[in-house]
C-alpha cells in the first residue's frame, strides 16, 4: 500500500471530507506548501458552481501520523483558500474559529473545551425496527455492568483509535438510553482544535461502528421516550500565567459570572448553532436536557451547570449535530461579550429548572431560526457565515414542512 497524505476539509455544517494523495502523485510533495484544489460547490455551504475553485491548504500544526503496514501516513486538517487570490475563504469555519482564538489571545486569554460525545449504536440490519421498539433489543442502564455491556469492545476499539489519532480521551461508558454511549474527551486547548477533535471523533466513531455492523447516530432524539444525546461542553478560561480565571479561591469568579451572563444573554440568538436540527428540539426539556435559559450549581436541569469540582463552566444544551467550530465560537463570543461589558448573571436556579417560570430556549427549530435571523449581534460576529448558514437552515425547514411523517400516516391514513 502506498503512503498517503490526507486532507480533512470541513464544510459549513461541520461535516468532514477526506482527500487522499498517494506517494508518487504529482501533488504529494507540493501538497504541504501549495495545498490541493477541491470543488467548493460540492462542499455544503462553501461555494457556488460558477465560482467553485477552492484550495485546501494543510494546517501543519494539526499533523497526525498513523503507522500502517510499516508505512507512515500523514493526515492534516486544512484551511480553505480562494484559489485565485490565495486569501482565506470567508466561509471557512476553521479560519473563523482561529480568529476567535486570536481575539481571546489579544485579550490575554486562552480557552480549553472538554466535550462529552453522546450517541447511540443501532444494528444496521434492523435499525428501523429498533427505532420503533427499542425495548425489544436493548437493556437501558447508565454505567452498564460489564457482564451486560455488549458495546464494551466496540467502544474500547474506538477509544484506542481516537487516542492513536491524537484525540485525548478521559473515559467512556454506556449511557442511560438503550444502546446509548458516551465518550468524554480531555480538555482541548483552543476552539479550532476542539472543533477538530469533535469533527474527527464523529467520523471515527461512525466508521468503526459500521465495521461492527452498527450505525452510530448523533441524532439528538432518536427515541421518543428515551434519553436524548447531547454534546455537553465544559469551558476553562486561562490567563497568560495559566491561571483558571473562572475560579478564585475555589469560588466562582466575577469573570465567570460575566461569561455566564453573556451566554445567557445571547442563548436564544445562537440556539440554531448549538441545536441545529429539527430533531434537536425534541431533546430539550427532558432526561436532563435543559429547556430554560438558566444556570446553577451541580444542577443538571439548568442550561449552564457549575460542576461540584469547580474547575469549569458546563454548557448543556448543545447536541452532537453541531458544526463544532461555529457552536463553540458562538458560545465563547457570547461569554466574551459578557466579560467585556461586565454583565451581571441572574441568580442561580436551585431545584428543578423544569418547574420554574424562567425564560426558555426556543421550543422549535422554526423559533430558533427566527431568533437567529433577527439577531443583530450574530450578524455582527458571523457576517457572511450567518447568511449562508441561514440559507441552508431555511431550506431544511421547508423540506421538513412538506414531508409526510410516520406519525401522520399512523394517525390519519385509516382514520375513517
Amino acid at each position: 500500500m502506498p503512503r498517503y497524505r490526507t486532507a480533512i476539509i470541513i464544510d459549513l455544517l461541520g461535516e468532514t471530507h477526506f482527500m487522499y494523495v498517494p506517494e508518487g502523485s504529482t501533488d504529494y510533495e507540493k501538497f504541504l506548501e501549495d495545498g490541493i484544489g477541491v470543488d467548493g460547490s460540492s462542499l455544503p455551504g462553501i461555494a457556488t458552481t460558477e465560482d467553485s475553485d477552492i484550495l485546501a491548504l494543510p494546517d501543519k500544526d494539526t499533523k497526525i501520523t498513523i503507522l500502517e503496514d510499516s508505512d507512515e501516513h500523514e493526515i492534516y486538517f486544512t484551511f480553505m483558500l480562494d484559489k485565485i487570490t490565495k486569501q482565506p475563504h470567508p466561509l471557512d469555519v476553521r479560519s473563523f474559529a482561529q480568529k476567535v482564538d486570536e481575539e481571546l489571545k489579544n485579550l490575554g486569554y486562552t480557552i480549553s473545551v472538554r466535550p462529552e460525545l453522546e450517541f447511540y449504536y443501532l444494528p444496521e440490519e434492523y435499525f428501523w425496527n429498533v427505532l420503533k421498539n427499542p425495548e425489544k433489543k436493548y437493556v437501558t442502564d447508565y454505567l452498564l455492568n460489564i457482564s451486560k455491556d455488549e458495546y464494551y469492545l466496540i467502544r474500547s476499539e474506538t477509544v484506542s483509535t481516537l487516542i492513536n489519532f491524537g484525540i485525548p480521551v478521559r473515559y467512556h461508558h454506556h449511557e442511560n438510553g438503550p444502546g446509548q454511549q458516551e465518550i468524554e474527551l480531555n480538555p482541548i486547548q483552543t476552539i479550532k482544535r476542539a472543533g477538530d477533535a469533535i469533527a474527527l471523533s464523529r467520523s471515527i466513531i461512525t466508521k468503526i461502528a459500521k465495521e461492527y455492523g452498527y450505525i452510530a447516530t448523533f441524532m439528538p432524539k432518536p427515541f421518543a421516550h428515551e434519553a436524548g444525546s447531547g454534546l455537553h461542553m465544559h469551558f476553562y478560561l486561562f490567563d497568560e500565567n495559566g491561571e483558571n480565571v473562572f475560579y478564585n479561591n475555589n469560588e466562582l469568579s466575577d469573570v465567570a459570572k460575566s461569561f455566564i451572563a453573556g451566554v445567557i444573554k445571547h442563548a436564544r440568538e445562537i440556539t440554531l448553532l448549538t441545536n441545529p436540527t429539527i430533531n434537536s428540539y425534541k431533546r430539550l426539556g427532558a432526561h436532563e436536557a435543559p429547556s430554560s435559559i438558566s444556570w446553577g450549581f451541580a444542577n443538571r436541569t439548568a442550561m449552564i451547570r457549575i460542576p461540584a469540582s469547580k474547575k469549569s463552566i458546563e454548557v448543556r444544551n448543545p447536541d452532537g449535530m453541531v458544526n463544532p467550530y461555529l457552536a463553540i465560537s458562538a458560545i465563547v463570543l457570547a461569554g466574551l461579550d459578557g466579560i467585556k461589558n461586565g454583565l451581571k448573571a441572574p441568580e442561580p436556579v436551585s431545584g428543578s429548572a423544569y418547574e420554574k417560570s424562567l425564560k426558555r430556549l426556543p421550543r422549535t427549530f422554526e423559533e430558533a431560526l427566527i431568533e437567529f435571523e433577527n439577531s443583530v449581534w450574530t450578524e455582527k460576529v458571523l457576517g457572511i457565515i450567518k447568511r449562508r448558514y441561514l440559507e441552508f437552515k431555511k431550506r431544511e425547514l421547508q423540506e421538513f414542512l412538506i414531508s409526510i411523517t410516520d406519525w401522520e400516516i399512523e394517525s390519519y391514513l385509516t382514520f375513517f
